[in-house]
């Protein structure tokens, strides 16, 4: 089970003076190479079951990944080193805490990738009340097709120890740094990466944005070779 709580935006200076607050921290800051391609069946299978599979590569490692939502903060994942869909697909359907409706839609899902993420992402535990903390940092970008949102976030999960630790640190931080939390997942907001959603947005300037505009999650992104036109919601 994972417990965890987004914040998003978070401007790359804040997320850096926080991880520099070495006081915080019972360890030095670890940082992950983050890819990943998010897989579903071409009408959307997965997503209407509310399950989002993903294969990652973390530095040199691959993962495959199934996630589900049970509560307001925790989710279901299973991990299973794979380096291909297919044999991660199978490790996961072998494991026994894996409900059988699950198995299910894997094993007769024709999976196509749908879309991905690229990332940085520093990683400090820090002890908070009577609870292990893990706080990362990730700074990249979300993709499907040529359309993208780039992303500046901080992720708190609880490694050990109870909700309510979790919950202070959140208020404490965004009411220090006046951040805030986000309820949709990477896999969520890359979803919404649709041409018909861009269909409803404006272009916008991209000489007139600077980095914080460009990852404030407000601002999307098409791509055309080198070209990058971006987009606001109307």
């Amino acid at each position: 089970m994972e417990i965890e709580v987004k914040l998003s935006p978070v401007p790359q200076c804040i997320a850096e003076e926080i991880l520099g607050r070495d006081e915080l921290f019972i360890c030095e800051t670890t940082v992950y190479t983050m890819e990943a391609d998010y897989f579903d069946t071409p009408d959307g299978k997965l997503k209407k079951e509310g399950l989002s599979l993903r294969l990652r590569r973390e530095n040199e490692r691959s993962v495959c990944c199934l996630k589900y939502r049970v509560s307001e903060l925790a989710r279901f994942e299973a991990e299973e080193n794979a380096t291909d869909i297919q044999s991660g697909v199978t490790a996961l359907c072998a494991r026994d805490d894996l409900p059988e409706s699950a198995k299910d839609v894997l094993r007769s899902a024709e999976l196509v990738p749908i879309y991905s993420s690229s990332f940085e992402r520093k990683c400090r535990l820090m002890v908070e009340g009577l609870s292990l903390i893990e706080l990362s940092f990730d700074y990249g970008v979300l993709k499907q097709e040529n359309r993208l949102l780039f992303i500046s976030e901080i992720e708190l999960e609880l490694k050990e120890g109870n909700d309510y630790d979790l919950l202070e640190l959140t208020e404490r931080l965004c009411n220090e740094y006046s951040i805030r939390p986000c309820k949709d997942t990477k896999a969520q907001r890359a979803a919404a990466l649709t041409e018909e959603a861009f269909a409803k947005m404006l272009p916008v300037p991209g000489d007139a944005l600077g980095v914080n505009d460009m990852f404030s999650g407000l601002f999307f992104a098409k791509t055309d070779g080198d070209k990058l036109t971006f987009y606001r919601k109307v």
